[in-house]
């Protein structure tokens, strides 16, 4: 499990789960609300593990419904 705005993942596995806190001041910053650049970087950052397995993302911020949607539809558009 790792923030891919923080770190890269350690392995490489069939399964990669990303957990995000939100971009900005400190460790967590749980009222980030993700921009639509944020979402695109992400959706690169879990192009290569998606390649190799399944990949879960869990969004931990006050917007996470809102930021997943976004996500999943960028996504379908960039991938």
């Amino acid at each position: 499990m790792v923030d891919p705005f923080r770190a890269s993942p350690v392995k490489e596995a069939a399964v990669t789960y990303f957990r995000l806190h939100g971009i900005g001041r400190g460790e967590v910053n749980y009222r980030y609300k993700y921009k639509e650049e944020d979402l695109r970087v992400l959706c690169e950052k879990v192009r290569e593990p998606a390649a190799r397995g399944d990949v879960y993302v869990m969004f931990n911020n006050v917007y996470m419904k809102d930021d997943a949607q976004a996500f999943l539809s960028l996504c379908k558009q960039v991938l």
